[in-house]
C-alpha cells in the first residue's frame, strides 16, 4: 500500500516547481535568495513533517522564516563581537 499523502521533502519541491517562473527573476540577488529561502525549507523539513499541518504552504513560509530569524541572531551576534573587539577604551572625552 502506497503513501496518501505527500511528504514534507515532496511538499517542498513541489512548492519550488510551483514557483519556479518567480525563481528565474531577472536579478541574480533575487535568484539567489529565492534558492536560499527553499535551502532552509529543505533544511527544516523534518520540522514539517512533524508538525503535521494540512497547510504546507504555510509550513514552508514558517520555516522560511525560522531560517531567517537563526541567520539575523548570528549576524548580530557576530557584529556585537566584532563590535566589542574593536571598542577603544582611551577614547577622547568632550572638554
Amino acid at each position: 500500500m502506497g503513501r496518501t499523502l505527500p511528504t514534507a521533502t515532496m511538499q517542498v519541491y513541489q512548492f519550488e516547481s510551483e514557483w519556479k517562473e518567480f525563481a528565474k527573476a531577472p536579478h541574480t540577488v533575487d535568484r539567489e535568495a529565492f534558492v536560499e529561502l527553499t535551502a532552509m525549507a529543505h533544511y527544516h523539513a523534518a520540522a514539517i513533517a512533524h508538525a503535521g499541518s494540512p497547510y504546507a504552504f504555510e509550513m514552508i513560509l514558517l520555516a522560511m522564516l525560522v531560517g531567517v530569524v537563526k541567520r539575523m541572531e548570528a549576524l548580530e551576534r557576530s557584529d556585537t563581537v566584532v563590535f566589542n573587539n574593536c571598542r577603544r577604551d582611551d577614547t577622547p572625552t568632550a572638554r
